[in-house]
């Protein structure tokens, strides 16, 4: 998703990590360091500091640097490497709804802020300075995170929970379609990583033969009739059987995919949809009114659709509805 270079904490690190592999008591020096990287020393001896007050081991002597132990499951942005300033990790924080939030007001009302590498600057600026480019914010945990009902999700280690950022411009009425988008990527994320297949259920989960996996929860900024941004958060529980990194760097190679479908071949996603979801044909009732009928699917705006024995078809609204 990013063509940026990699920083030096991703150049450097890569390059101790091939190194322990190799040769796991051989040090490199610093000049090395810089000289493979084309960074100066002096950048090449603080990423070393930040990496190794970042968590990862790393050994220094008078001969160099060697990596001694991991940082365990690290989702730090520099692991991303092209991608970095697309990844805003947080070690703990009450949601990353929240920080997401923060980036997206920040983005829309200064969308073109001058960044000045040298210098620190938020994670806001500097996910702004990407223009539309969606940013992953993510953490360790989270300690005050909502479902779609409302009910408190604390994601602790062996879970994944992160927003994602986007600003995609859709009609206000179609801003649910992004959930189908998040939902698609995720199943297709989790196929591609552990070879099963996994079930969509409307309005907003995933689920696998033990049960519901993961979801997605959105939030919606408009102005006028359109969208300005919409900011998708996404818990999965089943972590333990690959890394948070692989699954992140997997979703951001699949999402781009999808979210041309969404502005582009809305029919596309929708079908796509469809073929995923575990209730199709199945009957259903609604929640709040009690309607009763066969699921038929989704609609191009996110809507669950429910055919009764008359033929009349209820379009169900996410947010407000919820099928039993």
């Amino acid at each position: 998703m990013g063509n940026e270079k990699p920083s030096t904490k991703n150049q450097v690190l890569k390059i101790l990590r091939e190194m322990a592999k190799k040769e796991p008591e051989k040090t490199v020096s610093g000049e090395n360091l810089a000289e493979i990287t084309g960074f100066s020393r002096v950048s090449v001896w603080k990423a070393i500091q930040s990496l190794q007050n970042s968590g990862y081991e790393i050994e220094s002597g008078k001969t160099g640097y060697r990596l001694v132990h991991e940082r365990q499951d690290s989702v730090m942005p520099f692991e991303f490497g092209e991608n970095e300033a697309q990844v805003v990790f947080i070690e703990e924080t009450s949601s990353t709804m929240d920080e997401a939030r923060k980036i997206a007001f920040e983005r829309m009302n200064n969308p073109e802020p001058k960044v000045d590498s040298g210098l620190e600057v938020s994670y806001g600026k500097r996910a702004a300075a990407l223009g539309r480019k969606p940013v992953i914010v993510t953490c360790d945990r989270q300690t005050d995170g909502k479902d779609r009902k409302g009910n408190k999700w604390i994601s602790e280690k062996g879970s994944l929970a992160f927003t994602l950022v986007t600003e995609v411009s859709l009609p206000a009425s179609k801003a649910s379609r992004m959930v189908l988008a998040a939902q698609v990527t995720v199943a297709n994320t989790l196929k591609a990583l552990t070879g099963r297949s996994y079930d969509l259920k409307w309005p907003n989960e995933i689920w696998d033969e033990t049960g519901k996996v993961g979801g997605v929860l959105d939030e919606v900024f408009v102005s006028g009739n359109r969208t300005k941004w919409i900011n998708l958060g996404i818990g999965i529980n089943i972590v333990n059987k690959f890394s948070r990194k692989d699954f992140l760097k997997t979703f951001m190679t699949m999402y781009k995919e999808i979210e041309n479908k969404v502005v582009k071949y809305p029919e596309i996603l929708v079908a796509e949809w469809n073929y995923y979801c575990s209730d199709i044909n199945k009957k259903v009732r609604n929640s709040s009114d009690g309607f009763q009928g066969i699921f038929i699917g989704a609609d191009d705006a996110g809507f669950g659709l429910i055919k009764n024995s008359g033929g009349d078809v209820m379009r169900l609204t996410p947010g407000e509805s919820q099928l039993i």
